[in-house]
């Protein structure tokens, strides 16, 4: 009973069904989701999203090395 090898893959050893492992499964979509074509406000909703966001980042960015550059050469 104790003598068993661990690595030893046994019958009745089942696959543990942890929340992490089926997050990690592969997900099959159904035939009418995988096709997925852009309608005519979602390039609008894009940029909007991206002005919100990555904008910002942009510009903190952009201050940073100004603010470096000022203490350098200023």
């Amino acid at each position: 009973m104790f003598n068993r090898d661990p690595f030893s893959k046994d019958e009745e050893q089942k696959p543990s069904k942890k929340p992490r492992d089926k997050a990690l499964e592969k997900k099959e979509l159904d035939e009418d989701k995988k096709d997925v074509e852009l309608e005519k406000g979602d390039f609008l909703a894009m940029m909007i999203a991206f002005g919100m966001y990555a904008l910002p980042v942009l510009l903190l960015v952009i201050l940073f090395f100004l603010g470096i550059t000022w203490l350098l050469f200023g």
